[in-house]
């Protein structure tokens, strides 16, 4: 999998940087592209047409990798952008990733998540206004 995630962000740098229309896209534009994307993506699944799911789910993935790409431009980087959601899920799931126990049915996850997302927010506002 790792193979086939480089070879798609390999492309996608390669599309920016040689296709003309391609180069005259904004970040802006390829939020409005994903939105598109999404509503491909309930059309097959209303329809329950797995192969055509298969194929909106890349082609959103792909736009989101291609917006990564363009926020490089920007000075973010894909390895952070990597890190910090592996990051989140880690910090924000302690009862899938750490050893927290009693979080056994949804609406626990949900409220759990909630929970530590709250406080995340708290400290990064205590943090901002120091």
């Amino acid at each position: 999998m790792k193979d086939a995630f480089k070879e798609l962000y390999e492309n996608m740098k390669k599309n920016r940087n040689n296709c003309p229309w391609v180069k005259k896209r904004t970040m802006h534009e390829y939020v409005d592209f994903i939105k598109g994307e999404t509503d491909e993506i309930k059309l097959a699944l209303d329809n329950n047409d797995m192969d055509n799911l298969e194929e909106e789910i890349g082609d959103t993935f792909s736009t989101l990798v291609f917006l990564t790409v363009l926020a490089e431009e920007k000075g973010l980087s894909m390895k952070k952008v990597l890190e910090r959601i592996n990051k989140k899920f880690k910090d924000r799931k302690p009862w899938v990733f750490g050893d927290m126990k009693g979080i056994d049915t949804p609406e626990k996850a949900v409220a759990e998540w909630n929970r530590i997302k709250n406080e995340e927010k708290l400290r990064k506002k205590q943090r901002l206004s120091n």
